[in-house]
């Protein structure tokens, strides 16, 4: 395992993490194996794979902010708790509740075209070595592509002029 992303703590709903790059504070309001549902201080939410979070969190990108706190670890808790709490009951109204906040859970979940990772192999001037330090360097999604600054991006190691503005066009055919 690279050292550069060990995850040295439990992930759970309710931390907040800084962004190293940009120094703004995030909350988890819900986790879970695939995806992460995150919110900033400004009440704006995102959706990031767990592996890309992880990631990131391992990669230093993320840090835990133990003494940080803002807002609510959101409704999505108390909708799991909902759920598990009919599930657990008999009867077939228990029943339905229950499947309707899985369902309302899952939408709430459901992957977005900005959260799609991008394959950096398949961008012309893009090879493994380059892709590789994009994804260290915490770009993963169409988001975080979308989100970054040309020269950002250029201070990548492989990242110039040609493969950036090939990156660019990919990006905006998958938003």
């Amino acid at each position: 395992m690279d050292p550069r992303t060990e995850i040295t703590h439990d992930i759970n709903i309710g931390q907040v993490y800084t962004d190293s790059r940009t120094n703004e504070l995030t909350k988890i309001i819900y986790i879970d194996e695939d995806v992460a549902l995150l919110r900033d201080e400004d009440g704006n939410h995102r959706i990031e794979k767990r592996k890309s979070f992880d990631r990131n969190v391992g990669a230093g990108r993320f840090k835990l902010s133990p003494d940080e706190e803002f807002g609510y670890a959101g409704r999505m808790e108390a909708l799991l708790d909902a759920q598990e709490q009919y599930s657990e009951k008999d009867g077939r109204k228990s029943s339905h509740k229950a499947e309707a906040l899985s369902e309302a859970v899952s939408l709430l979940t459901e992957e977005t075209s900005s959260f799609k990772e991008v394959e950096f192999e398949t961008v012309d001037g893009i090879g493994n070595a380059t892709a590789s330090r994009l994804r260290g360097a915490g770009y993963t999604t169409v988001e975080d592509l979308s989100r970054a600054s040309d020269e950002e991006l250029l201070s990548v190691g492989g990242v110039g002029d040609g493969n950036l503005s090939n990156l660019r066009e990919r990006v905006a055919t998958l938003k």
